[in-house]
């Protein structure tokens, strides 16, 4: 990943990018804030050029959230950017700072704009860390991936669950979550729980897929990520749940959503290679309180 600062006003990020393809590098992420992508024609197609994925700093939908979190209305940039991407192939995950207060209540409303935009794979929430230009704060009271979950839940009660959402290797298991949805026109559907119990759920009027590969597949991906213990809720077809994770898994229009919350590729189930059992979802507790 290219970070920053802004990494896309440096004069030679696209030879950056092409050395690190040239390296051997294969996912080539660019954080950016969408700025340059939005008036520069010519660096979308460039950076689709390169296989580069975006990573997209999207706070929210309101005016007064990116005034607060931003300094400037930038929601026309981040449009704007948006649809660049769409026009030359460009995969974007949506990563929104989220301040207790301040964007929490637009959670769902991100979420839904990323599903509904033919360039987003996914969704990333991460807490805001009260450092440098931050105000301080009190850390009794400070946003914690549970609190984003919950919200979640709260905006989205016919998609998502808390026992949807579960942790990946990480430090500890309460530092980052993900979960997977399936999404067509206005219907969503969870991947872990049905995965679990070995059939992948189906979008209404799918055709079901024949043999038991591509959900034995997707049951021992979800294993290695987080733990068995994922227990399917529901009928395949219903609309449920939501996810926030990392990694590309699925079938048609798959999403992920990723806390430190991604939606990702459309076909190919991954290989995850780390897996401990301390980090099984029946272990976390503090979602269910």
């Amino acid at each position: 990943m290219f970070s920053g600062g802004e990494p896309s006003i440096h004069p030679q990020i696209l030879e950056f990018c092409a050395m690190a393809r040239d390296k051997g590098v294969r996912t080539v992420v660019l954080n950016t804030n969408g700025i340059r992508l939005a008036h520069d024609r010519s660096f979308a197609p460039a950076l689709a050029e390169l296989g580069v994925k975006i990573y997209l700093q999207f706070d929210g939908l309101e005016e007064a959230t990116h005034v607060a979190l931003r300094g400037r209305d930038l929601r026309a940039a981040k449009a704007q950017a948006l649809d660049r991407c769409a026009e030359v192939g460009l995969t974007v995950l949506l990563v929104a700072a989220v301040e207790a207060e301040v964007n929490t209540h637009e959670l769902g409303a991100v979420v839904r704009r990323g599903i509904a935009h033919p360039a987003v794979r996914g969704v990333v929430f991460q807490p805001v860390t009260h450092a440098g230009r931050h105000t301080t704060f009190d850390p009794r009271q400070r946003l914690t991936n549970a609190d984003v979950i919950h919200g979640l839940v709260d905006q989205c009660p016919d998609w998502f669950r808390t026992s949807d959402f579960f942790p990946v290797p990480c430090c500890s298991p309460t530092c980052r979550s993900i979960t997977y949805l399936l999404t067509g026109d206005d219907d969503v559907v969870p991947i872990p729980p049905a995965a679990a119990d070995g059939e992948l759920p189906r979008l209404p009027r799918q055709p079901r897929p024949p043999g038991p590969g591509p959900a034995r597949r997707a049951r021992t991906a979800l294993e290695r990520v987080g733990g068995p213990g994922h227990r399917r809720r529901g009928k395949p077809g219903k609309r449920t749940s939501i996810r926030n994770g990392t990694s590309p898994l699925g079938e048609k229009s798959l999403h992920d959503i990723d806390l430190e919350v991604p939606m990702q590729e459309r076909q190919a189930i991954p290989t995850v290679q780390h897996r401990d059992p301390i980090y099984d979802v029946r272990a976390i507790r503090p979602l269910d309180h």
